[in-house]
């Protein structure tokens, strides 16, 4: 029993890390003005433009290229839906 709590408090710990490292290279790679890649309501990686970053929230708005400001998403900085630029979108700008 009690290793089964010591091994829940390391994967706590283990996550905890993960995040703070996510957190770490978000700020590294994400900046307002910054081009990112975005999954949009389709699911579709998309080219979007920073907008807006709240490091106290963790929130990023995106605006996506080309497309109307209603269109525009918001992300959590530890979201998947959020990649830096060209990783996996393709095109030209």
């Amino acid at each position: 029993m009690q290793e089964n709590l010591a091994s829940s408090k390391n994967d706590d710990s283990l996550l905890d890390a993960k995040k703070a490292k996510k957190k770490l290279e978000m700020k590294n790679y994400f900046s307002k003005g910054t081009y990112v890649d975005a999954k949009d309501s389709m699911s579709n990686w998309c080219v979007g433009q920073i907008i807006d970053l709240s490091t106290e929230s963790d929130f990023i708005k995106v605006r996506f290229d080309g497309w109307s400001s209603k269109w525009n998403e918001g992300y959590k900085s530890t979201s998947a839906k959020i990649a830096p630029f060209r990783k996996f979108s393709r095109g030209s700008l």
